[in-house]
């Protein structure tokens, strides 16, 4: 076999309810342990290769207590499978981990 094949998975672009989640890490110990909202606009794609060239970010708007809702990049491959785990990427660069509260279904 002589071709690399190149599988993706296609998501909607539909935005998902507006869920609460903590934050489990902040690169920057700012937000660590907080309670936060995240809204997923476009939950992005995952390219299954050799490189990640092809992945496509989502996109969101994190609610984080006392400050403007901002628009994120939502990382759509590190956690894939684990509805209740979210990556996001902040406007400054700070990458944020998150666990869902509550429960889910995969059926949203």
């Amino acid at each position: 076999m002589a071709g690399v094949v190149v599988l993706f998975k296609a998501f909607s672009v539909e935005t998902t309810d507006r869920k609460q989640y903590t934050v489990e890490v902040d690169t920057q110990n700012t937000y660590s342990a907080q309670k936060v909202h995240l809204s997923i606009h476009d939950v992005g794609s995952c390219a299954v290769s050799t490189s990640n060239a092809d992945d496509i970010k989502g996109q969101g708007t994190l609610e984080i207590v006392g400050l403007d809702p901002v628009e994120v990049i939502v990382e759509p491959c590190f956690l894939e499978g684990d509805i209740s785990r979210q990556i996001v990427e902040l406007p400054d660069g700070r990458v944020l981990y998150l666990r869902a509260l509550g429960r889910f279904s995969l059926m949203g």
